[in-house]
């Protein structure tokens, strides 16, 4: 993966002006259909996780993982998955339901406790 013709990792270290960045996080939303600099589950599974991995073992990253922004349907797969090492959710008093499961009536974007599947997953979550 290219971010402007520049390989993915040296815009990762060379952001930070150092050797290795001790984390990587996508910050796309994850969507059903890619569009608008969204990604799919498929393709986070997939090419994402896979440059990131090729990261680690070139000693460039040494966590990955991703901002939980999107549709929960789709973050969901990719948190099941446990392919990352971490989870960046949204949680506030005004939405905790990354955090909990949300009663039925809820009026905001339901994140389904994301962040207790991502613990269940091992990936850690801030």
């Amino acid at each position: 993966m290219n971010v402007d013709d520049t390989p993915l990792g040296d815009v990762a270290v060379g952001q930070s002006h150092r050797e290795r960045s001790a984390e990587f996080q996508m910050h796309n939303h994850v969507a059903s259909v890619a569009e608008g600099g969204s990604v799919t589950p498929e393709e986070t599974l997939g090419e994402v996780v896979d440059a990131l991995r090729e990261l680690r073992d070139q000693g460039k990253v040494r966590f990955w993982g991703i901002t939980a922004v999107g549709e929960t349907a789709a973050l969901h797969p990719v948190i099941e998955s446990a392919k990352l090492n971490t989870v960046q959710s949204v949680y506030n008093l005004v939405n905790p339901s990354a955090g909990a499961e949300a009663p039925t009536e809820f009026d905001m974007p339901n994140y389904g406790n994301l962040i207790g599947r991502a613990s269940a997953n091992g990936m850690g979550c801030w």
